[in-house]
């Protein structure tokens, strides 16, 4: 397990936080670009990455390779996917009565991986 952050951590982690989470709230053509630099990022730095995998997991630099390769290629999806979200307005089943769906940004989420 590691160690808790030191204070000083927290708060680059907040400044990363407020930073994101005005990402979020652009439209969302743009956060799909943000997502396409970040994937770009990623192939840029594959092979940094692998080695580091490597060191800290033991597993096998092509392993790690490849690994680090999906995570570009849900990044890619994700900014594709993201272009898709649309708000719909459902007929009405009886009346004047409309149904609306709208999807919007709740805030920046962490998600943690081995």
């Amino acid at each position: 397990m590691s160690p808790l952050p030191m204070p000083r951590s927290l708060m680059r982690l907040l400044r990363l936080r407020l930073r994101a989470s005005r990402i979020g709230a652009e439209p969302l053509p743009d956060r799909a670009i943000v997502l396409h630099r970040a994937a770009g990022l990623v192939r840029e730095r594959q092979d940094t990455i692998a080695h580091i995998l490597t060191l800290e997991q033991g597993k096998p630099l092509a392993e790690a390779r490849a690994e680090v390769g999906a995570v570009a290629a849900a990044l890619e999806w994700s900014a594709e996917e993201g272009k898709r979200v649309s708000h719909r307005v459902l007929p009405p089943r009886a009346g004047s009565k409309r149904f609306t769906i709208r999807k919007e940004s709740i805030g920046v989420t962490a998600a943690f991986s081995p």
